[in-house]
């Protein structure tokens, strides 16, 4: 079987799934989930939503982990996709309703203390194309970025491609990526707005880490980073550590560079505005083993369901925004992903 035809076999094994490849990697690795009872996994895919408050983490890994060129079954029936369940309030925004929630956010951060938040939409695309051909069409669109196709029976079909490293472990040496601003390639340069945000989410990471007892921290010069058509500000930053991967990660997530800073008053805001109902989008997904761990923050990513797929975007938001360039910002995002759904 080619690839196309070993994704569409899974689709319809009755099986939970995730397929994903490494950015700068040519294998896609397979972690396949048996059984409807989706539990912790010490090897395998986490899934991880925004916030937990709103959905589940989800584990695969029980029944095989390894490259898709090795699953080899083969499907004795065929089971129907149920429709994936939605959030009742999923709110797709107007230009006017998201204009009155930045213009709201812009009066907060200059009377409050809040410096940032982190605004979101979600741009609703119709499709008749199957799942497995987007997420072959994401890999050969995005060679720099972690793409993966999450597919759990019944409850989600999720496609993303993530610039964004969170986390990544190498025995007791980390890595962690500070990601903001965002310009369109080939247009105007970086101005202080995102200069401003790139450097608060780097303070954010770097004085996180402190607290969790690490202070030797190797920061890299500040460098522009393409994906797609988009080009981000970004800091790569290097430690050792004895401590947890799992302690980490829930020290740094959410970052400014997804909810804004400070975090507890950008969540609040986020609440506030009615701009949470982000399910997995703004969340984090990884592969952990014995010896190695990889998290990126779910970014350009969709949910595809019922012949729909609802693309989420954000962007962050100062006291130096304009909400029209916002706006705009949003719809540069949107079409990452939307151009592969062409």
């Amino acid at each position: 079987m080619n690839i196309k035809e070993k994704l569409r076999n899974l689709r319809h094994s009755g099986l939970s799934f995730c397929v994903f490849r490494y950015p700068e990697e040519q294998n896609v690795q397979l972690v396949v989930q048996s059984g409807s009872t989706l539990t912790h996994a010490e090897n395998g895919i986490v899934l991880h939503p925004f916030s937990t408050e709103e959905r589940p983490i989800h584990y695969l890994g029980n029944a095989f982990i390894g490259n898709l060129d090795d699953w080899n079954r083969v499907s004795d029936h065929r089971v129907s996709e149920k429709e994936n369940p939605r959030p009742s309030d999923r709110k797709i925004f107007s230009r006017d309703e998201y204009t009155d929630r930045c213009t709201k956010a812009i009066d907060r951060i200059k009377t409050t203390a809040l410096d940032k938040v982190v605004l979101n939409v979600i741009k609703e695309f119709r499709t008749d194309e199957a799942p497995e051909e987007l997420f072959i069409r994401a890999l050969k669109a995005y060679q720099d970025a972690f793409v993966h196709w999450t597919f759990i029976q019944g409850e989600l079909s999720w496609l993303g491609a993530s610039p964004e490293l969170l986390l990544k472990r190498e025995s007791n040496r980390f890595e962690t990526m500070s990601l903001a601003g965002t310009r369109v390639q080939g247009s105007d340069p970086m101005t202080f707005k995102e200069e401003e945000e790139q450097a608060i989410v780097t303070s954010f990471i770097t004085n996180t880490l402190d607290e969790l007892g690490v202070k030797e921290q190797v920061i890299s010069k500040v460098r522009e980073k393409r994906t797609g058509h988009l080009v981000h500000l970004c800091n790569h930053i290097h430690f050792e550590s004895q401590l947890e991967t799992e302690q980490i990660l829930t020290a740094l997530h959410p970052t400014p560079a997804v909810c804004g800073l400070p975090r507890d008053i950008a969540f609040d805001t986020l609440k506030d505005l009615d701009m949470m109902g982000r399910d997995y989008y703004c969340g984090y997904i990884g592969f952990r083993k014995a010896d190695h761990a990889e998290y990126y923050v779910n970014l350009r990513c969709m949910d595809l369901t019922d012949g729909r797929a609802f693309v989420f975007v954000g962007g962050g938001v100062t006291a130096d925004s304009i909400h029209q360039e916002e706006w705009e910002e949003m719809n540069q995002k949107s079409l990452t992903m939307g151009r592969i759904l062409e």
